[in-house]
C-alpha cells in the first residue's frame, strides 16, 4: 500500500511540473468578474507557495485564518480582498488578478504565477496588464483568463449581494455595471478598480490577448501576500509600456488637456480634438496629443493678449502664476499636471506630432 502510494505521489508530482513548464505562452480570450467569494488558491495547499492569497472578512479587514469557510457558503465569512482590485502602472501598463483555466496547466501550476496579457483586440489593443492568478475558472474555457474588477459582475452565486447585504447596484450577474457614474453606488474600496475598466481599460468587453508566464512583480506578490517557490522564472521578466493608438469609449466630452478619468473623477471620459485619454497617474487621466497621430497641422494654443513668442521649444508657456509669454512659435501645446502646478503648459516641438 505505501509503494502504490509512492508511485501515485510522483506521477501526480510529474503531472504538477509538466503541466508548468508546458503553459508558457499562447493565445487566448478574456472575461470579467467580481464575485467577492474567496478565492480557490486562498485555501492551503494549492501549490506550492510562501503562503496563500489573503482574504478578508466580510467588512474587508484581512483575515489570518486560510481554513475559514468561503462566505459564499452557508456559515462562510471568508472574501476576496478589495486589494485585489486592477490598477494602473502606466498608460499601457496594468497590474491585476484573475482567475484561469490554462489548458496545459493545472491549479498547482498556476496558483499564484503571474502572466503577461497583451490584448489584441477592442479599444486596448496593443496595451498590456500583468496579472497574477488568484482564482480557478472551473467553468471556463480553454486558455481563458476572466479578469478580478469590481462591478465587472458577481456571478450567478451572487457572492457581493452576501458580502455587503442586499443592496442592487452590481449590475448584471454576468458583465456588471453598464456606466462609469455606476461605480459610485459600490463600496468605497471597491470603487477604484470599477473606475479603472471604464478609465485605463476603456470599457473592453472580453478583448482576445496573447498570454505568456512572467515573474511577478513586487507590487503584486506583495498585495496578494503570495508567492511561488519557483518564481521567479530564470530569463522572464515583466513587460515594459509601449505605445498604444487605441481611443477611449465613454460618453461626454473633454477638450485637449482637460482632465478624462481617475479613481475619483466623475466628469464626461471622451477626448476630443485629436487627443486621447491618457494615464498620468491612478487619480488623473487628461486628454493629451496621441504621439502616433499622422495629423499634418498640430493643434496649437494662443493668449487672447498681445504677448511675445516664445522661440524655443519645451518653454514654459503657461500655468498657475505664470506672467511671461504664451504664444508658442513653431510648436503645439501640451497641458502636463504637476504637484506644483495644477496645469503647467510646457511646449513642444510640432514635428514631434507629424
Amino acid at each position: 500500500m505505501q509503494i502504490f502510494t509512492l508511485v501515485v505521489s510522483i506521477l501526480n508530482f510529474l503531472g504538477i511540473v509538466q503541466g508548468a513548464g508546458s503553459a508558457i505562452k499562447g493565445t487566448g480570450s478574456t472575461t470579467r468578474q467580481w464575485s467577492c467569494c474567496k478565492n480557490s488558491c486562498s485555501w492551503p495547499g494549492k501549490a506550492l507557495v510562501d503562503k496563500p492569497v489573503l482574504t478578508c472578512d466580510a467588512s474587508d479587514n484581512l483575515l489570518d485564518n486560510y481554513n475559514r469557510r468561503d462566505g459564499c457558503e452557508s456559515g462562510g465569512g471568508s472574501y476576496a480582498c478589495s486589494d485585489l482590485s486592477p490598477f494602473a502602472v502606466s498608460n499601457d501598463l496594468a497590474y491585476g488578478f484573475a482567475a484561469v483555466n490554462l489548458a496545459a496547466s493545472n491549479e498547482s501550476a498556476w496558483c499564484c504565477s503571474c502572466y503577461s496579457l497583451t490584448f489584441t483586440s477592442g479599444p486596448v489593443n496593443g496595451k498590456k496588464m500583468v496579472v497574477q492568478v488568484t482564482n480557478t475558472g472551473s467553468d471556463l474555457g480553454e486558455d481563458q483568463f476572466n479578469i478580478a474588477i469590481p462591478g465587472g459582475g458577481e456571478g450567478a452565486i451572487r457572492g457581493c449581494t452576501k458580502q455587503y447585504g442586499g443592496q442592487d447596484v452590481w449590475g448584471e450577474d454576468f458583465g456588471g455595471v453598464a456606466h462609469r457614474d455606476d461605480c459610485e453606488a459600490l463600496p468605497t474600496a471597491l470603487q477604484a478598480g470599477c473606475y479603472w475598466r471604464f478609465d485605463w481599460f476603456r470599457a473592453a468587453d472580453n478583448p482576445t490577448i496573447n498570454w505568456e508566464k512572467v515573474t511577478c512583480p513586487e507590487a503584486l506578490s506583495s498585495t496578494s501576500g503570495c508567492r511561488r517557490n519557483d518564481d521567479p522564472i530564470p530569463g522572464q521578466n515583466t513587460p515594459s509600456p509601449t505605445p498604444t493608438t487605441s481611443a477611449p469609449i465613454s460618453s461626454g466630452t473633454v477638450q485637449p488637456g482637460g482632465q478624462c478619468g481617475g479613481r475619483t473623477y466623475k466628469g464626461p471620459t471622451r477626448c476630443v480634438g485629436g487627443t486621447v485619454c491618457t494615464y498620468v497617474d491612478e487619480n488623473s487621466y487628461y486628454c493629451l496629443a496621441d504621439p502616433a497621430s499622422t495629423r499634418t497641422t498640430p493643434t496649437t494654443t494662443t493668449s487672447a493678449s498681445a504677448m511675445p513668442t516664445i522661440s524655443l521649444p519645451y518653454d514654459r508657456c503657461g500655468g498657475n502664476g505664470w506672467t511671461g509669454p504664451t504664444t508658442c512659435k513653431d510648436s503645439v501645446v501640451l497641458i502636463m499636471p504637476t504637484t506644483s502646478f495644477i496645469a503647467e503648459i510646457v511646449e513642444l516641438a510640432a514635428s514631434d506630432y507629424r
